[in-house]
């Protein structure tokens, strides 16, 4: 893990069972055209989330594990595309979107590991 404990947000929590899931009402900020830069972090970490929460993450090495890392990381990328092309249909400008991706790479980028 990180040396900074992030918090846990709704979207995080689990459903009955201990199965992570996500509530509908926990997506609406993510998609708020009215703070772009909010909302991407808040999707940038819901991947990131998703990241820390392998059992793998603790152990996770920039070098030894390039290769893995790389990959998470195209995979991330191919899907913020993807949000983004729906993005102008939720009101956002291009202006929005642009800023929502960048802020949503950030935030994922940040559990990437650095050791």
């Amino acid at each position: 893990m990180k040396s900074f404990a992030r918090k846990v947000i709704a979207a995080q929590t689990a459903r009955p069972g201990g199965v992570a899931g996500v509530r509908p009402c926990d997506l609406f900020p993510m998609f708020d055209r009215r703070s772009p830069e909010q909302s991407g972090s808040l999707a940038g970490e819901s991947f990131a989330a998703t990241l820390e929460n392998s059992p793998r993450y603790p152990t996770l090495h920039h070098v030894r594990d390039a290769a893995l890392l790389r990959r998470v990381n195209s995979i991330v990328v191919d899907h913020l595309y993807c949000i983004s092309a729906l993005l102008p249909g939720l009101g956002f400008d291009r202006a929005g979107v642009t800023v929502y991706r960048k802020a949503a790479l950030s935030a994922f980028r940040a559990a990437l590991p650095a050791n």
